[in-house]
Parts: structure tokens; C-alpha cells; sequence
């Protein structure tokens, strides 16, 4: 009887012992889940990785820890601290592959990292950003936000180019470059369906400039219409370049210091021949470089002034040519490209020494980059199809070869990395919304 009792005493003992080693061995958990409660979520943290590191009620530890980070990242959420927010889900995808946790941690993931990208991409960031969607979308093809990315690539665009001796085109992302017409610089599209909308778009007709000789960069102006394939010709001359679509499909170009004017088959007005409006002899204010408004009622041009230590300056010309007026005067500087932005507000403008927006009524230049700032050299430029980013075909000072470079709303410079091309020309670029068709396996048009 009395062993009976020693026995039980013992039992009762080490029931007792093992119930205050419980207690001890949880305690760090006890007090973590507190913070838990208080939202105190890095106190929290601490205390459940110290109880898993001292090897005290590891399974309850580890599962507190899962709670704690996908709470905190809730509460980061709401903060808007994306990127904080994204830490803690990918440490409970790392760390606890095949917990329900987990499933839940993937699908914020998807959202924080669609947000952060959206972000980048609202101030003028593009590649970085669309990679971040296309990765997405290879996550989930049925993603809740697919018809906003979608959208976001087809803002991205077409980028028009000239190299190589011919016209090619690529993702405003960049990527390999198609090369669409021979013998031919200075693009100038249309855009077509698709234009609008989130898909590929076909383009109308692009203009251009069939140089009359090899290095020359003038000659006669032609339309390539991607339907057949074929380019025809609008303008027959050894001196004539930059060709720009105006209202009504008409066909704008330079010559000899002349804005001339013609349609599609080389006629106006029923003269059966191309016509000058605006002479910069008679009427000061064009030269080479112009653009029209996206409504079609302006045009922007530029005069280099020489008589009095080259000025350039920048006009904007009512459509009828009957109205004008000085919107800017650069000196020592010559313009090299004109775009008017998309919302028709702003117009950006190349010179050689630097890249500038005005408003489209006039007021302060503002510097987006500089030649002794940044160390660049200007060639042409263009607005993106959402006007929130700009592209300039330029150099590094000192390089031979030219590039295409994106800038960001906080002047950021990107190249835009291009295969495909060897050799990319000083020319006016164009940027058209849309997105890229699948690739076709055919050669350029020869013209």
C-alpha cells in the first residue's frame, strides 16, 4: 500500500513537472501572441523565432509566425507599403511552401507585386514594370487585373524607327525589331483598329523618305501600305524629307525650306500636283521640323535663324497657315524634332544640345535632359502613346553609334534594348499605341 502511494506521489510529480516545462516552454509564445493581438507584429515575430530557435513548442511557434506574417502584411497593405507588404508574403512562400498560408501568401503576391509594378509604370517606367505584369500573367493566365495589364502593353506601344537603310518597328519594351521597308527613313504611321483598344493593331499607311543617293537624307517621299505589302510613291524629288500625315489624309512634307502639301496619289485641290503653303522666305516661320495637333487644327514648326547667331525658334502655325505666333526661342541651339503630346497640352522638342517640353500655349521651357547635364546627344524624340513617358533616339557624348533611350517623369534614362538592328540612324522616331502583331515570316517590302 505504501509503494502504491510513493508511486502515485511520483506520477503526480512528474505530471506537475512536465505541466510547469509546458508553461516555460511556451511562455515566449504566450507573450508573442500578445503582441500578436496588440499588432505589434515584429515584437510578435521576434518572440515566435526565439521560442523556434530555443526549440521550445516548436509546431504552435511555427504557426503563430505564419499568422504574424500574413497579418503584418495585411497591415502593410493598408498602409500602401507594397513593397514591405510583398516581404512578408514571399518569407511564408519560402518558408512554408505547403501551408494554407502559404496559398493565400501566392495570391498577394500576384497583387503586390501588380501594384508596386502599376506604380512604376504611372510614372513613365516601362520596362521594368511590364516585365513584372507579363511574369504575372505566366503566373495565373486568368489573372483579376489581366484587362489592365493588357491595356498597360498596349500603352507601351510600336516604336518606329529607322536603321540599318530601312524601316523597322518594335515594342515600345523593346525586344527584337521587324523591319518593314527597304531603302527608306523618316516614319511617319497612321494608326489603325486596334489603335484604341487593348489588342494588336494593324497600322493604316506609314510614310517615309526613299533617300535620292546613299547617305543623303532627302529625296522623294512614298506610303507603304502593310495590307499589300507595296509602297507607292506621293512626291517625286531629290530634296524633299520628313513627311507627316495631316487632316483628311493629307500628306505634309518638307522641301528647300518649303512646307509643302499633297495627297496620296501626288495630288491637291485638283491641280494634279503637290503645292507649297509656306515659304520661310516669304513667311519666317518654317524650316525642316514640324508636327501637327492631335486635332489636326495646329501645326508646330521650327526656324533656324542664323542672321542673328543662330536662334531657333519654335512656331505654332494655325492649320490654315493664316495665324501664327512665337512660341519659344532658343539660342545657340537647333532643333532637331518636334512632338506634340498626346492630350495636346505639351510639345517636346530635340535639340543638339538637349530635350525640352513647353506648353502647347506657351509659357516656361522646362529641361528634361541636357547634353552638358546628362551627357547625351539628341537626335530626335517622342512622346509615349499615354504621354506619362518619352523616348530620344540619341549617343553617349563621345560614342559613334546611336541608341533609343526611354525617360521616365522622374528623368530616368533607360536604353532600350533592341535586337535585331545594327546600326540605328539620327532620324525622327515615331511611337503609335498598340501592340506588337505576331511575328510573320516574310522579308521587308522592297518597295
Amino acid at each position: 500500500m505504501k509503494i502504491r502511494k510513493i508511486s502515485l506521489l511520483a506520477a503526480l510529480c512528474c505530471s506537475i513537472s512536465a505541466g510547469l516545462l509546458g508553461c516555460s516552454e511556451r511562455a515566449k509564445v504566450r507573450e508573442g501572441d500578445l503582441l500578436l493581438q496588440s499588432e505589434n507584429y515584429e515584437g510578435a515575430a521576434k518572440n515566435f523565432q526565439e521560442s523556434i530557435e530555443q526549440n521550445l513548442a516548436v509546431e504552435e511557434a511555427h504557426e503563430k509566425l505564419r499568422q504574424c506574417y500574413m497579418a503584418w502584411a495585411d497591415s502593410l497593405y493598408n498602409l500602401k507599403s507594397y513593397d514591405e507588404a510583398l516581404k512578408k508574403v514571399e518569407y511564408v512562400i519560402e518558408h512554408y511552401p505547403r501551408t494554407r498560408e502559404a496559398i493565400d501568401a501566392k495570391k498577394k503576391q500576384l497583387r503586390f507585386i501588380f501594384l508596386l509594378a502599376r506604380n512604376r509604370y504611372k510614372k513613365g517606367t516601362l520596362v521594368e514594370p511590364l516585365e513584372k505584369f507579363r511574369w504575372i500573367l505566366k503566373q495565373d493566365p486568368n489573372y483579376y487585373l489581366k484587362s489592365d495589364i493588357n491595356r498597360a502593353f498596349a500603352e507601351a506601344g510600336i516604336v518606329y524607327f529607322s536603321a540599318d537603310r530601312g524601316i523597322f518597328r518594335v515594342a515600345g519594351t523593346g525586344g527584337t525589331a521587324e523591319k518593314l521597308i527597304d531603302h527608306a527613313i523618316d516614319p511617319w504611321v497612321t494608326p489603325g483598329p486596334g489603335a484604341k483598344e487593348n489588342r494588336p493593331v494593324l497600322e493604316k499607311k506609314i510614310l517615309f523618305t526613299r533617300p535620292a543617293k546613299r547617305g543623303s537624307r532627302r529625296g522623294s517621299i512614298y506610303v507603304y501600305d502593310p495590307k499589300t505589302g507595296k509602297s507607292s510613291r506621293v512626291h517625286k524629288s531629290t530634296k524633299a524629307a520628313r513627311p507627316l500625315w495631316a487632316e483628311n489624309d493629307l500628306v505634309l512634307f518638307s522641301k528647300e525650306r518649303t512646307l509643302w502639301a499633297t495627297d496620296q496619289k501626288g495630288e491637291i485641290e485638283g491641280k494634279g500636283k503637290s503645292t507649297s503653303f509656306v515659304d520661310a522666305k516669304n513667311k519666317p516661320y518654317f524650316d525642316t521640323i514640324f508636327d501637327s495637333s492631335p486635332d489636326s487644327e495646329w501645326l508646330i514648326c521650327s526656324h533656324l535663324n542664323g542672321k542673328k547667331g543662330t536662334i531657333g525658334y519654335l512656331f505654332k502655325l494655325s492649320a490654315d497657315f493664316n495665324t501664327g505666333e512665337i512660341l519659344a526661342s532658343i539660342p545657340n541651339e537647333q532643333i532637331r524634332s518636334i512632338d506634340w503630346s498626346p492630350d495636346g497640352k505639351r510639345i517636346l522638342f530635340a535639340t543638339d544640345q538637349g530635350l525640352y517640353t513647353i506648353p502647347s500655349y506657351g509659357g516656361t521651357r522646362n529641361t528634361m535632359l541636357s547634353t552638358e547635364a546628362n551627357g547625351y546627344e539628341f537626335a530626335s524624340a517622342a512622346w509615349s502613346p499615354n504621354g506619362q513617358s518619352l523616348l530620344f533616339i540619341g549617343r553617349k557624348t563621345g560614342s559613334e553609334e546611336y541608341g533609343i533611350f526611354l525617360v521616365n517623369q522622374e528623368k530616368e534614362v533607360t536604353p532600350l534594348e533592341i535586337q535585331g538592328v545594327k546600326k540605328i540612324s539620327p532620324s525622327p522616331v515615331d511611337w503609335l499605341r498598340g501592340r506588337m502583331p505576331k511575328a510573320k515570316k516574310k522579308t521587308a517590302a522592297p518597295g
